[in-house]
């Protein structure tokens, strides 16, 4: 059975409707289940990160300037200027050149994203990058955040869980009320 993202859902776990909340469930209705974002579970805590990371589905865009990414080499920020071209973008707000880059690579387009990096605050790749992240890092293993983790990835992790917390637990119990399952 298919779960269907509604706005009021969206609205009621962010504590108000924005103007992005209808473009967004689109393209998280499209994506979500192609990435196995399909349980009650999964989605509690996904679109939990994603209203913390997007300031309750306000902005698709970091609020500060990224200059404190300038030169961070873990980001892949390796050039003058990195920091601000590519802060926080979309519902989970990807940030560095390496993330950027990457993300072009997974698309089939190498420097989509490096040459604009503006496309990560369209609803559309807003929500595709969450839905590669979520993927790439197995978060779908991890929503319990009881399960025992694999060595190095414990801070990751529990940081992560403790960002949705509240959020989590307050998007699965509304879950129910607001969403469409399908068969």
């Amino acid at each position: 059975m298919a779960i269907v993202i509604t706005t009021e859902y969206l609205a009621a776990i962010a504590g108000k409707q924005t103007k992005l909340m209808p473009s967004l469930m689109e393209w998280i209705n499209n994506f979500c289940p192609q990435y196995q974002i399909d349980s009650p579970q999964e989605y509690a805590h996904f679109l939990a990160q994603a209203c913390h990371e997007s300031d309750g589905f306000k902005t698709l865009q970091e609020y500060a300037s990224g200059q404190a990414y300038e030169g961070r080499m873990d980001l892949g920020n390796s050039k003058p200027g990195d920091g601000v071209r590519f802060k926080g973008r979309g519902i989970f707000q990807t940030t560095g050149r390496a993330n950027y880059l990457l993300l072009g690579i997974k698309k089939g387009r190498r420097d989509l994203f490096i040459h604009h990096p503006e496309y990560l605050e369209q609803a559309e790749y807003a929500v595709w990058s969450a839905c590669e992240y979520w993927a790439s890092k197995n978060l779908p293993d991890y929503v319990s955040c009881s399960v025992n983790r694999p060595r190095g990835q414990g801070l990751a992790m529990s940081k992560a869980c403790s960002m949705r917390g509240i959020r989590a637990h307050k998007s699965k119990r509304l879950l129910n009320r607001y969403c469409i399952s399908a068969k």
